[in-house]
């Protein structure tokens, strides 16, 4: 049997359940493979990687990265779009939400939209999942991003009692949101957004896909500038 790469493919050949289960695999796997050749966070190190001269950011690799549904902020029709995928126990991923991203969006207005999508580490980090599938039920509500701006606060408390506790703070419909919790309704959401991350080469967080082109690791506020530049001068819009 032939399988296809395309996430969407991978669920109707087996089933919602099944994919689900394959998504935890293959990110087990890559997560494994990342820690074992350190492939991760160039941050991790204590460096940033470079920003891409032109040259660079012109022979960079463009994927094609869904965003439709997604949390986002910015209009759809925005000339840049940067997706991040993120792992809600990655320190890295909480200091660029908390100090970087406030920044980056308040000066490019419209130019900008800004969407995140999940990449939890099933290997270092044993209640990303859980937190990615509840910042999902919130995101279900229209409150994603008060949620998740509660869960950073807080980065190494991702309990069970801590992701209530933040709903109520979110003011978030409580009875709505533990059921939706409970029963896992949003686990079919993160395991695409695995499936999708694996496919774009993701093997760490942040990776931030810029206009469709890939950079992992962290990234400074003037890294990011630059690469919305970069974006904006080449003059095509990436999904």
């Amino acid at each position: 049997m032939e399988f296809s790469k395309e996430p969407h493919r991978l669920i109707v050949a087996f089933g919602r359940a099944d994919a689900v289960a394959g998504a935890v695999i293959l990110v087990g796997v890559a997560a494994g493979l990342a820690v074992f050749f350190g492939i991760r966070s160039s941050s991790a190190s204590g460096t940033n990687p470079p920003p891409p001269a032109a040259d660079v950011w012109a022979a960079t690799p463009v994927f094609t990265i869904e965003t439709d549904g997604h949390p986002s902020t910015g209009p759809a029709d925005a000339p840049v779009t940067i997706v991040e995928f993120t792992d809600y126990e990655c320190p890295f991923c909480g200091q660029h939400a908390r100090q970087v991203l406030p920044a980056l969006l308040a000066p490019w207005g419209d130019t900008l939209r800004y969407v995140v999508r999940n990449f939890p580490n099933l290997v270092l980090h044993p209640r990303a999942l859980q937190a990615a599938e509840a910042v999902e039920c919130a995101h279900r509500q229209g409150r994603f991003w008060d949620y998740r701006a509660l869960l950073h606060e807080l980065p190494l408390d991702l309990s069970t009692g801590r992701l209530a506790s933040a709903a109520v703070q979110s003011a978030i419909d409580t009875t709505r949101f533990r059921a939706c919790v409970e029963e896992r309704a949003t686990r079919e959401v993160v395991a695409l957004d695995l499936l999708a991350a694996w496919e774009a080469g993701v093997f760490g967080t942040p990776t931030f896909f810029v206009n469709g082109r890939r950079f992992g690791g962290e990234r400074t506020l003037d890294q990011l500038n630059e690469l919305v530049r970069l974006a904006l001068a080449s003059g095509s819009q990436g999904r």
